[in-house]
């Protein structure tokens, strides 16, 4: 057994340039990638052909895997394992320059996302090891972040924002009711699956809480510009659930605005000086554009109050009446949710399946 309990799989780097034995001959993803680098050699890990780089993690790069059995498409974190060891199924760092911080990172990423299943949260299929790499295996969400869909369209629409916006507050309610809080809620950490689903991911900041209420914590952590005032401000403990439910805040703004509600300080135009920030968002009342309606904005004007005692609570968020188109979403309870993630990665799976028989009809007709 490998880190964390996972199966340990082999990486091996084979030299042929066409798709051979083993690999998913007909996946419409590996064809296409194979057509378009013809010379590209063949990397393989674990179960997954590994394709085309979809961007840089902390520890290295994150790879577009094909499963070889069923042709689904997966995005694999791979990091080398010179960054990484392992010693009793922990996680441990090997040489004296790496930082302890970011592999508890890795480590709390992998535990938590083992332990939850919600349709708007990526999941974690297994983690893989080799001599050389620890690779990630999780859901791929092929319409890439909420903050370039916002972009494309510089702000969204109501309907569009309340649909992405409830499903958000489904998926934090849900890891709430989990005693878990993610803390590093931002438009860079959703995404859009092909159906322009919210996905939830990176939960590196993540934390567990016992008590019924909602523990306090201790250690500040997040974005600044989505991190919640009393993460600076205060001294000393603050509600995780409190801290999540700002950064939901901040995200609808921006999904209506097209931009960060506290960003416009002209002593401070990047929000660089996190202090600064800070006593900006204390001092400056909320402010609108005129295309955000009175629902939204009175919603907005709930969540995005600076004293953690006045804001109001995830509770409060799912009974507004501008989210009332998705209040059964809201009544679903965890084991429903996690049965409805379990059935929706099953029909996900037989859709890739199809689109693998298809194309090999396709070949065979040819």
């Amino acid at each position: 057994m490998g880190i964390l309990g996972s199966p340990i799989s082999p990486m091996d780097t084979l030299t042929s340039n066409a798709i051979g034995q083993g690999i998913p001959t007909t996946s419409p993803a590996a064809m296409q990638y194979f057509a378009a680098h013809p010379r590209r050699q063949q990397v393989h890990f674990g179960n997954y052909l590994l394709l085309q780089t979809l961007g840089e993690g902390e520890f290295g790069k994150v790879k577009l895997g094909v499963h070889k059995e069923w042709g689904e498409e997966v995005a694999v974190k791979l990091i080398k394992r010179d960054k990484v060891g392992t010693s009793d199924g922990q996680l441990q760092i090997t040489g004296p320059s790496k930082d302890p911080a970011k592999m508890s990172k890795v480590e709390k990423e992998i535990r938590v996302l083992k332990d939850v299943r919600h349709p708007n949260i990526v999941r974690l299929y297994e983690v893989i090891e080799s001599d050389r790499y620890i690779g990630i295996v999780l859901e791929y969400a092929s319409g890439g972040e909420l903050f370039d869909h916002i972009l494309a369209h510089k702000y969204l629409k109501d309907r569009d924002a309340c649909r992405l916006f409830a499903q958000l507050i489904s998926g934090v309610s849900y890891l709430h009711q989990k005693k878990i809080v993610h803390r590093d809620l931002k438009l860079e950490n959703l995404l859009l699956d092909r159906n322009r689903n919210v996905i939830i991911t990176d939960f590196g900041f993540a934390n567990n809480f016992e008590n019924k209420n909602d523990d306090l914590m201790a250690t500040s952590c997040g974005s600044p510009c989505y991190a919640a005032p009393e993460l600076v401000v205060q001294d000393g403990l603050y509600a995780g659930s409190a801290v999540d439910v700002w950064s939901c805040g901040v995200i609808l703004y921006a999904m209506l605005a097209g931009y960060l509600p506290f960003d416009d300080d002209p002593a401070n135009p990047d929000g660089d000086n996190i202090n600064l920030l800070y006593k900006y968002i204390m001092a400056t009342p909320l402010s609108f554009p005129d295309y955000i309606g009175p629902q939204p904005r009175d919603l907005l004007c709930r969540m995005l109050v600076p004293d953690p005692l006045k804001r109001t609570t995830l509770a409060g968020v799912m009974a507004h009446p501008w989210l009332s188109p998705y209040r059964d979403l809201f009544k679903f309870s965890v084991e429903e949710l996690e049965r409805a993630a379990i059935e929706q990665q099953n029909k996900k799976r037989q859709v890739y399946r199809q689109q693998m028989i298809m194309q090999q009809q396709m070949q065979e007709q040819q």
